[in-house]
This record gives C-alpha cells, sequence and structure tokens, in this order.
C-alpha cells in the first residue's frame, strides 16, 4: 500500500494512505516506516496505530476507497474483517487478488489486483479516484452486500441452519446394524 502511494505521489495525484490498526510486528513497523522517509511521503501517510471499534468506522467514513493490499500467503483462509468494515462504510475496495476474498468480492464494489502487480494496483487506484460517480455506486453496492449478505443476522441463521442440518442428518441417518 505504501509503494502504490509513493507511485501515485511521484505521478502528481494529491493522495493519502490511511493505515488503521497496529503492525504484524516492529520489524515491519520500523521497514514502513523507513519507507516512508525514503520516499518523502511521510507527510501523505498516516501511521493511526490501534483504533477503537467506536473510532473505526468515522476514519473509514472519511476515506474515499478501502484498500486491502495485502500477503496473499497469509490470507489463503481467513478473510480480512477490513473488508466487511469498508463495505459497511460504503467504500468500494481495492484488494489482492485473495483466495479467501473470491465468494465475497464482486466486481460491483470491489477490484482485484495480482499482489505482485504494484503497477496494476496504482492504475486502478487512480481509476476509482478520478470517478467519484462510480466510488457511489461501488460503494453502495458493497454496503447493500454486506446488510443483506454478510450481517451477523444472516449468517447466524445460516449458521444455525448448518448446525440443525448436521443434527438432524445424525438424528434421522441410519445406523449400521440397521443396514445389515
Amino acid at each position: 500500500m505504501l509503494r502504490v502511494t509513493a507511485r501515485l505521489r511521484e505521478r502528481g495525484l494529491d493522495v493519502g494512505l490511511w493505515l488503521l490498526g497496529p503492525f504484524q510486528d516492529e520489524e515491519i513497523e520500523r521497514t514502513a516506516r523507513a519507507f516512508v522517509e525514503r520516499e518523502g511521503i511521510a507527510e501523505h501517510v498516516r501511521l493511526f496505530g490501534y483504533v477503537d471499534y467506536d473510532e473505526l468506522f468515522s476514519s473509514l467514513a472519511a476515506a474515499d476507497v478501502g484498500l486491502l493490499l495485502v500477503d496473499e500467503d497469509r490470507f489463503l483462509r481467513n478473510v480480512p474483517t477490513k473488508f466487511f468494515e469498508s463495505l459497511y462504510c460504503e467504500l468500494p475496495v481495492l484488494s489482492t487478488e485473495v483466495t479467501s476474498l473470491e465468494p465475497y468480492a464482486a466486481d460491483a464494489y470491489c477490484v482485484r489486483v495480482p499482489e505482485a502487480d504494484l503497477e496494476r494496483a496504482a492504475e486502478e487506484l487512480a481509476a476509482l479516484l478520478a470517478e467519484p460517480e462510480t466510488r457511489v455506486r461501488m460503494g453502495e453496492a458493497g454496503r447493500e452486500a454486506v446488510v443483506s449478505e454478510y450481517s451477523w443476522e444472516i449468517e447466524g441463521d445460516r449458521l444455525l441452519a448448518a448446525y440443525e442440518r448436521l443434527t438432524g442428518d445424525r438424528a434421522t441417518r441410519p445406523t449400521r446394524s440397521e443396514h445389515e
């Protein structure tokens, strides 16, 4: 995300990056801070660190795009919560092509790019920033998906139905002796 921000600044685009949440470890944070200084983008990058959940949404609401460029290996199976938080705040999402997001990252509200293709990520982000109407349309579609498909109320009903199927199947499944 820092590299994409630096590339867009080099192109003359007035972009900034807000990183909400702590770094995975101190070494990654040191590397990120050194990069920010070396690239001369310190005044355009804000490292928030830990953000209270209540404050998270007001920060996201001030953004234009939810940027979710992540390590593909780290997110093979787990879905980043920030994806749904961004959608909830009506932000279109620019995301790494991650297997875990495939069921959720519809084109209506998400643009996906290969992890190693920073140039494409920069181009896609620049395109989103240049099209406010597209961002609004994508943001509305993302919010609708979260509310109608991925909210706890909907997912909770699905989880309970799965439990009922599992326990119901076991209760009606014939035992081995009944087959003999």
